[in-house]
């Protein structure tokens, strides 16, 4: 309701204003005519406090803030710009162009505007309004087309940090770290202002502050405390400083001896390790607990483990470990626990229970998932019954990379399977598959050879 009052107000002004200096307004459509004069510049964020807020006026920068916080957060237009946006923006005081392009900031998610929008923060920031240089940096650079107009955009976000706007200074920190722009003599004012706003729980800044220290000669140890303060990105980067290529047991001991130290982000990594190395037993141990934990990843790699090692028992706990992680959420534990239910491996099978399990999956575009639900209808369905169902899953997880698909997707279409009997398209995938290592496709691709010979 206050948000709803503001508008109002911003369009009871506007309309006061017009009325005063004897406007007409003449509309056609959506449309005014613009006004024959102009308003006097002394609309201001304050006049929308008195009459949002009554008597009590806080003072005039609080109100600034109350005022453009209300339209940037929770602008719900349309409110009566056309009365505003009809006049120059040099017509209003800075900071009521602020708020006029915040508002019409709003609109250009459905008009696309940003010209306009642009126009009145332009004029804002050059007086010296430091969230209109924040928002108008922010504007040219997504529409940046060069190095030159990255340029422009930092000077206006760098004009905003310099008028003190917290929010401008961070995003110039991080504006240099995405377009590799982080001088070394950027590094030590980067360092303190970012953590210094990680200190505070200031919006991104504690991710902002783990990229800056990863740029460092020495990220390591920096990137380790920073983790132990519970930095979730320097966790990740820390863990990319302990990889040694091309020497995988360096890198699981490194990996160990974090994991003992408390971060738990790379006891995932030792157990991924150690599965890449054959070691599955030793992954088991340091996923399974994670897994028990709710870090839903740890479990698909977990029931991965199990599956691999191909113990007494394995499969009905790579099944759980499966069921555990789609249970919480994991998309690929879900399509392995669906394909497990399917081939009744390790478990019972259960072939409704198999498509259950993989549509919420499939249809958040895992395509592992879609494979297992086209398998469900070609393998347990009248195929053709559901011909172009099987083609379009088979095909998203093809292009997706599923090579298993692609080989699918290659009967589908050798068969007529619901869908028109395709034998070049079939050979061309089928081709394609051996091309790419798939043993199975290579012996369909020369059975299928000889037949056409014998034929």
């Amino acid at each position: 309701m206050i948000v709803r009052r503001a508008f109002k107000a911003l369009a009871a002004i506007g309309l006061a204003i017009a009325l005063k200096v004897g406007v007409s307004l003449i509309w056609s459509g959506d449309e005014a005519q613009t006004p024959t004069q102009s308003p006097p510049s002394t609309i201001t964020s304050a006049d929308l406090i008195k009459i949002d807020f009554g008597a009590e006026v806080p003072p005039a920068a609080w109100s600034r803030m109350i005022a453009v916080d209300i339209l940037a957060e929770y602008a719900q237009p349309p409110f009566d710009l056309n009365v505003l946006r009809a006049h120059p923006p040099e017509t209003f005081s800075p900071d009521t162009s602020t708020l006029i392009a915040l508002g019409l900031a709003e609109e250009d998610r459905r008009n696309t505007n940003t010209a306009e929008t642009n126009q009145f923060l332009a004029f804002a920031c050059n007086n010296d309004q430091a969230r209109a240089c924040r928002n108008y940096g922010h504007n040219l650079d997504t529409a940046a087309r060069s190095r030159r107009d990255q340029v422009r955009a930092m000077e206006y976000i760098q004009k905003a940090c310099d008028l003190g706007n917290d929010y401008g200074c961070l995003d110039l920190i991080n504006f240099k770290l995405i377009h590799e722009r982080l001088t070394d003599e950027d590094l030590p004012d980067a360092l303190t202002r970012s953590n210094a706003y990680c200190n505070d729980n200031f919006s991104i800044s504690c991710h902002v502050y783990a990229h800056v220290l990863s740029r460092t000669d020495q990220p390591g140890p920096a990137l380790e405390t920073a983790c132990h303060r519970g930095i979730e990105s320097a966790c990740g980067l820390f863990s990319n400083t302990l990889q040694q290529k091309d020497n995988p047991e360096a890198t699981l001991a490194a990996f160990k001896a974090a994991c003992e130290r408390g971060i738990k982000f790379t006891c995932f990594n030792a157990g991924f390790a150690s599965m890449q190395i054959g070691d599955e037993t030793t992954g088991i141990a340091y996923l399974e607990p994670l897994c028990e934990e709710g870090y839903s990843n740890s479990c698909y790699n977990a029931a991965i483990a199990y599956k691999d090692r191909s113990q007494s028992g394995d499969g009905l706990r790579s099944a759980q470990m499966a069921h555990k992680g789609c249970s919480d959420g994991d998309k690929m534990a879900c399509a392995f626990y669906a394909e497990k239910l399917l081939n009744g491996a390790g478990i019972l099978a259960d072939i409704e229970g198999s498509k259950r399990v993989a549509e919420p999956s499939c249809q958040n575009r895992e395509p592992w998932a879609c494979e297992i639900l086209a398998d469900y209808y070609f393998r347990h369905t009248q195929a053709r019954d559901y011909g172009e169902t099987v083609r379009d899953l088979y095909s998203f997880a093809c292009q997706s990379g599923r090579l298993g698909s692609c080989r699918q997707l290659a009967a589908v279409f050798a068969g007529g399977f619901g869908v028109p009997r395709d034998l070049p398209r079939a050979m061309q995938l089928l081709e394609w598959t051996c091309g790419e290592n798939d043993a199975r496709s290579c012996e369909e691709l020369e059975r299928r050879r000889a037949n056409q010979l014998i034929d």
